[in-house]
């Protein structure tokens, strides 16, 4: 009997046991293939919250749909003659073509300056001296070749042109007052950066002209000029 009893005991002693080792056996076999599915997957899976990289912000010039832009201008002009500084007003469209990433383009500058100048003269053929003011009106018609580029959100370009100076000079002298005008061809040249700012570019550049003038008042001369300006640009 006490044999019985005993084989009995060996017989679910030695059942427990391996029982317990078949389900230690199996849940190391459920891990292990847990673990090569999780490695198998693809690292972008791993990392579900790690950002993807934003677009570089670029010029309106370079990111408008059809590459047109059209801007505004204000700023003060240095004449390189003897006429007064004076203000400086200007429109400019350009259009950059479609290739290169919109690097080149072509443009038309439309602006307005008013240089002038004023004084006493002593002359002796006149009898002693004489006040004078003398007052310029200064258009240009100018057309351009552009060149540019955006790094971020600055976008440096430069532009040389080539247009027609619409010229008309007042003179008041002994009281009375005569006007010339006359047209002459001449260029331009400018360079500047824009910064992204809203829906456009905020910009500052600085440009030179040159054109001769001869007026009877004057004589030989010029009104070219060294402009630094700011503006707005804006694509479409």
């Amino acid at each position: 009997m006490k044999t019985t009893n005993m084989m009995a005991s060996l017989l679910f002693v030695l059942f427990f046991t391996t029982t317990a080792v078949a389900n230690e056996t199996a849940a190391g076999d459920v891990t292990a293939t847990q673990n090569e599915d999780v490695a198998a997957q693809p690292m972008e899976a791993a990392n579900p919250a790690e950002p993807t990289s934003a677009a570089e912000p670029t010029s309106v010039a370079q990111t408008s749909e059809i590459g047109l832009a059209v801007a505004a201008k204000v700023g003060g002009t240095l004449v390189t003659s003897a006429l007064d500084m004076t203000y400086f007003v200007g429109l400019d469209f350009s259009y950059r073509l479609p290739f290169l990433d919109r690097l080149l383009g072509v443009g038309l500058e439309l602006s307005m300056q008013n240089p002038g100048a004023s004084g006493k003269v002593d002359a002796a053929a006149v009898g002693g001296s004489y006040q004078y003011e003398l007052s310029t009106q200064l258009f240009t018609i100018a057309i351009e070749a552009i060149a540019g580029k955006s790094f971020g959100d600055f976008s440096p370009y430069g532009a040389l042109g080539y247009g027609l100076f619409i010229l008309s000079t007042d003179v008041t002298a002994f009281g009375e007052e005569s006007t010339e005008s006359q047209t002459r061809a001449g260029m331009t040249l400018r360079g500047g950066c824009g910064y992204r700012l809203g829906p456009g570019d905020l910009f500052a550049e600085l440009r030179y002209h040159y054109v001769d003038l001869a007026f009877l008042s004057t004589g030989e001369s010029n009104a070219g000029g060294i402009t630094l300006g700011v503006g707005y640009r804006y694509g479409f």
